[in-house]
């Protein structure tokens, strides 16, 4: 008993404090409030599910934006555009579960929109609307095209391979695995893409995880399927 309430101790003793991810880094990445102001995003998701007050929903872990700056800062030179999405609630609410997420709490979490090209095969930011639920309803096909009124853009495979890349690189020992829609995977495994996977060592690969789709949820007034072919999920630890 003894033991469990020192290791109890300890641990609140070394918790690392929760801080908001709110930043740009370069014109690279960018918060998924971007285009629409940071305070109207949260205030209206919380409000949309009866949880006025509870703040900002990008908050993670000061280690953990400690290794998100380092990644996000080292794609500045490189050709892709992207958003990241919700981590926590901060203050008193980081140990609730950031609702309609099953998980997303004590800053642990983070979700990162698919890097897009437009039909120039430029790089693009994800669209980000109150009306595709801040990003999350956003679909596209096994081969990355997108559907409906977003037929206009294409995931960024080898986009999203180099982000993967920079998360391994400076967060590799933290990832408890990343996420991503079972059925994007195939495309993932395009033997065009395998010199772009040659780098990232074995073990950090091992992290990527297929997601079946999950819900519906209720958000933002909402029956929302959650397929993860729009964003990834990253989990550290």
């Amino acid at each position: 008993m003894f033991a469990a309430l020192l290791f109890s101790i300890i641990n609140i003793v070394q918790a690392e404090p929760l801080v908001e991810l709110k930043e740009s880094f370069g014109d690279t990445v960018v918060p998924y409030h971007h285009a629409i102001g940071r305070k109207k995003s949260f205030q209206q998701i919380n409000a949309s599910i009866k949880r006025t007050g509870y703040g900002p929903r990008t908050f993670v872990r000061s280690d953990v934006h400690k290794i998100l700056t380092k990644t996000f800062k080292s794609l500045d030179d490189k050709p892709i555009k992207l958003v990241y999405g919700e981590g926590s609630w901060g203050g008193k609410y980081k140990n609730k579960a950031l609702k309609p997420h099953r998980t997303h709490k004590k800053g642990l979490f983070l979700d990162i929109f698919m890097p897009l090209k437009n039909r120039m095969g430029r790089p693009v930011y994800f669209p980000i609307k109150k009306d595709n639920l801040f990003g999350y309803a956003v679909n596209f096909t096994k081969k990355g095209k997108g559907q409906g009124t977003y037929k206009k853009y294409q995931i960024d495979w080898v986009g999203l391979i180099t982000l993967f890349d920079a998360l391994c690189t400076h967060g590799e020992d933290r990832i408890k695995k990343v996420l991503i829609a079972e059925d994007l995977i195939p495309a993932l495994q395009d033997p065009k893409l395998k010199k772009y996977w040659a780098p990232i060592p074995k073990k950090c690969r091992e992290k990527l995880h297929p997601i079946k789709v999950l819900g519906p949820y209720k958000f933002a007034g909402k029956n929302l399927l959650v397929d993860h072919d729009d964003h990834i999920h990253v989990e550290f630890k």
